[in-house]
């Protein structure tokens, strides 16, 4: 197995979205995407990749948007 072929299985690095988790804690928070992203101090662009499963999050910026959410990491995270 070539060093491609090892990183396409690990995936890329960082903690992945339960999206309709999230997209349902956000919604009861009363707040839109762009007011999860501010709060959390993530740029809009990748706040709405992570939110639709497209991308990653650093497990800081997790930390981050659990605490805007008011939730553990694990309720809207994968970990």
């Amino acid at each position: 197995m070539d060093a491609t072929t090892r990183q396409a299985r690990k995936g890329p690095q960082g903690i992945s979205a339960r999206t309709e988790e999230m997209a349902n804690l956000r919604t009861r928070a009363g707040l839109s995407l762009t007011d999860l992203a501010d709060r959390a101090g993530i740029s809009l662009g990748h706040m709405s990749n992570v939110a639709h499963g497209r991308r990653r999050i650093s497990p800081r910026g997790a930390a981050r948007v659990a605490t805007v959410l008011n939730v553990d990491i694990p309720d809207v995270f994968h970990t």
